[in-house]
C-alpha cells in the first residue's frame, strides 16, 4: 500500500516559521508551556482568578447595571458633565442677547431658558438611552458567551448553565421576572 501510514507510528507537528524566527519561537514556546504546566505560580494564579472571576461577574449581569459597572458610570458622568457644561454656556449666550436687547429677566427670557434646559435634558435623555441599550445588548451577549468556559472550568454545573441560558434567552420561568442580575452560588 503506497503513501499508507503505518499502525503504530507517531507524527509530528511540522512548523511553518522561517528560520530567523525560530529561536523566537522555542523561546515563547518555553514561556507558554511554563505558564501552562506551572499553574501553582502565585502570578498565574491571581490571573486565573481574576479571570475566572470577570466570567462570573459577567454571567451574573453584574455589568448590566450602571451603578456596578464602573465604564457604564463614567460615560453616564461625563454625557452628564458635558451636557451641564454646554447648558451652561448656552445660557451664558441668551443672557448676552437679552443683556443687549434690553431683556434680561424678561418673560420672553425665561422662555429661551426653558427651551435650552428641554432641549439639554432631551440630548442627555436620548445619550443615555443610547448608551444603556447598546450596553444591555452587548452585556447579554457576553453573559451567554461568558457561560462554556465557566462550564469548561468546572465554575457551573450543565443544570446551573441551562438555566442561566434559559433565563438569558427568556425561554425559563415567568415572564413578569425581569431581574437583570442571576445569583449563582459557584
Amino acid at each position: 500500500m503506497s503513501g499508507g501510514g503505518q499502525i503504530g507510528s507517531s507524527s509530528q507537528t511540522q512548523s511553518n516559521v522561517p528560520d530567523w524566527a525560530v529561536p523566537y519561537e522555542q523561546q515563547f514556546m518555553g514561556v507558554g508551556n511554563t505558564m501552562l504546566t506551572n499553574s501553582n505560580n502565585a502570578q498565574n494564579q491571581a490571573m486565573t482568578n481574576q479571570g475566572q472571576q470577570q466570567l462570573q461577574d459577567t454571567v451574573s449581569g453584574q455589568y448590566l447595571n450602571p451603578d456596578t459597572n464602573p465604564y457604564l458610570q463614567q460615560t453616564a458622568n461625563t454625557i452628564r458633565t458635558n451636557a451641564q457644561q454646554n447648558l451652561d454656556q448656552s445660557y451664558a449666550g441668551a443672557d448676552r442677547n437679552a443683556q443687549g436687547s434690553g431683556m434680561l429677566l424678561s418673560s420672553a427670557d425665561a422662555k429661551v431658558k426653558d427651551t435650552l434646559a428641554q432641549q439639554s435634558g432631551q440630548n442627555v435623555t436620548n445619550q443615555l438611552t443610547n448608551l444603556y441599550g447598546q450596553n444591555y445588548a452587548t452585556e447579554r451577549q457576553n453573559q451567554v458567551n461568558a457561560v462554556a468556559p465557566l462550564i469548561n472550568q468546572g465554575q457551573l454545573s450543565y443544570n446551573q448553565a441551562f438555566a442561566i441560558a434559559q433565563m438569558l434567552q427568556g425561554l425559563g420561568g415567568s415572564s413578569g421576572s425581569n431581574s437583570s442580575q442571576l445569583s449563582l452560588s459557584i
